[in-house]
This record gives structure tokens, C-alpha cells and sequence, in this order.
């Protein structure tokens, strides 16, 4: 092999292992209520035991490349943060900025309040879910790839803002945590990537809302959903039906997806392949 040869070859994998690693910082939103995407080398090695704030984060094999994944929380003060990684048991310190953003706060008027009444039935009831879902956030288990990117859990039109605030009278609301879709009344709910059914929460009248273990810290709510087709305990495939929604006088239903990622509610949106 002539030296110019080999000079192309390595040339070429250069540009591939680039390319591999831009894919891998499509998940890197360094903002409150976003997701870090820390690439921590070849997976040829062990699994890097990876911690942030004394919490095991996901890590998980993206090309041939190790990448560890963690979530912001909305309330997450923008500045410089560390995480400890552990390979081969040498430790290293990595770091990472967050960096400041402006989320949208609007005013309710009586005519708006009563029309997202009708358009947004999910927000009340997520709203009191919120500390019994809390626990579940803590759950870990080992899985040896994660599922990436997901998918949305139903077809149809994002119909709210993440992170947007409403102010109503002098009250400021508590800042959207989810993503919420607008869809046909007979649309499949499915599974946003490989998990397991870990809980069914039941939502009053509305139906239930499924906790799905997508392994390592990961878990996707959706719901609520009148009737669901799966139980507890229940593995699950990459878009497999969770339920189809019942056909009712309304012309369109809605669902919401909440996603928490190392006890973070984060925008499930940056997890999606939106290509």
C-alpha cells in the first residue's frame, strides 16, 4: 500500500469518526430544561461508570463511541458544572457550561383561558400527578444499550410550548414540563423507544398515564389514556402499541409525553429525530 493510499484511508476515518461524533452532540442542549451529550471515547472499552451530582448518569454506545447523556431540570441555574467519569478505574473530571435561555411567558385572557379549557384537558391532571411521578424518577436499571433517538409517542402537532410560563391574574403558572399533541381520536399511542412497562398510574376519569423504563435513568409518561393494551412488567419495542384511543365527538384528542432523564423532566423534543 503506497503512502499516499494509507494518507486517504486515515483521512477518511478521521472525517468518520467526526461525523459519528457530531450525531452524538445532536443531543447536546446545553440549556435549563435541555440535555448534556458528553462524548467520553471509543466503546472498544469498558462502560465508563459516569456520576453527576453523585448520580449515576446514562451512558450508552452511539457509533462505536461511548456517550453519556444527562438532563437539565427547568429550575437548572446556568454556570459551569462537573461530572466524574471512571474508566478502567481511572477517574476523570469532565466539565460542561450551561448557558442561559428566556422561555416564553404570555398572558391569559378570558377568552384564551376558556379555549385552552377545551385544548389542553391533560395539564390539570399531569399538574397533580406530579408527586406521585416524582418517586418513580429515581429508578435505575441496567440495560446494555439505550434506545436512541426516540420517537414521539403519537402522530400529530405539538400543541404547546415547553417551558413557557402563563401569567393569570397576578399568579405566574408553573413553567410547561412536557410536550403535548393534538391527534385523531382513534390514533395508536406507541412506545417511544425499547423499555419496559414499569407502572400504570391511574388519572382519575381520564384513564391512565404509562410509565415506560427505557433502562439507565430514562423514563418516558404518556398518557393519560383511556384504555391501554399492555400491562406491567411488559417489555416493549420501539414504536409497539401502548393503546389506541377510543373515537369520541370530539373532532381530535390529545396526549402528553413527560420525559425524565437522571430525575430531570427535560424537553422530550431534544431526543427526537426531527430529521
Amino acid at each position: 500500500m503506497g503512502i499516499g493510499t494509507l494518507a486517504k484511508i486515515l483521512i477518511i476515518g478521521c472525517f468518520a469518526v467526526h461525523a459519528h461524533a457530531q450525531s452524538a452532540l445532536d443531543f447536546h442542549h446545553p440549556i435549563p430544561g435541555g440535555s448534556i451529550a458528553l462524548i467520553l471515547g471509543s466503546a472498544d472499552t469498558p462502560l465508563p461508570i459516569t456520576k453527576f451530582g453523585g448520580r449515576r448518569v446514562l451512558v450508552t454506545r452511539h457509533h462505536n463511541l461511548w456517550v453519556a447523556l444527562l438532563g437539565l431540570s427547568l429550575d437548572t441555574v446556568p454556570g459551569r458544572y462537573i461530572v466524574s467519569v471512571t474508566n478502567n478505574d481511572e477517574p476523570e473530571i469532565r466539565d460542561f457550561v450551561v448557558k442561559p435561555h428566556r422561555y416564553p411567558v404570555r398572558r391569559v385572557v378570558e377568552q384564551t383561558r376558556r379555549r385552552e379549557t377545551s385544548t389542553h384537558p391533560t395539564q390539570p391532571a399531569l399538574a397533580d400527578l406530579y408527586e406521585k411521578l416524582l418517586p418513580m424518577t429515581s429508578l435505575w436499571s441496567e440495560v446494555p444499550d439505550v434506545d436512541l433517538p426516540l420517537r414521539t409517542p403519537v402522530d400529530g402537532r405539538q400543541i404547546n410550548e415547553y417551558g413557557s410560563r402563563q401569567v393569570k391574574g397576578d399568579q405566574l403558572t408553573k413553567p410547561v414540563d412536557y410536550a403535548e399533541f393534538e391527534t385523531a381520536p382513534d390514533a395508536q399511542v406507541r412506545s417511544p423507544g425499547r423499555g419496559r412497562v414499569h407502572e400504570l398510574i391511574n388519572v382519575d376519569d381520564a384513564g391512565v398515564l404509562v410509565c415506560i423504563d427505557h433502562g439507565m435513568g430514562l423514563l418516558s409518561f404518556i398518557g393519560p389514556i383511556p384504555s391501554v393494551q399492555v400491562k406491567v412488567g411488559d417489555r416493549l419495542a420501539k414504536n409497539q402499541v401502548l393503546a389506541v384511543l377510543p373515537q369520541s365527538g370530539a373532532p381530535l384528542s390529545s396526549v402528553s409525553w413527560l420525559l425524565s432523564l437522571n430525575q430531570a423532566f427535560i424537553n422530550p423534543m431534544l431526543l427526537v429525530d426531527r430529521r
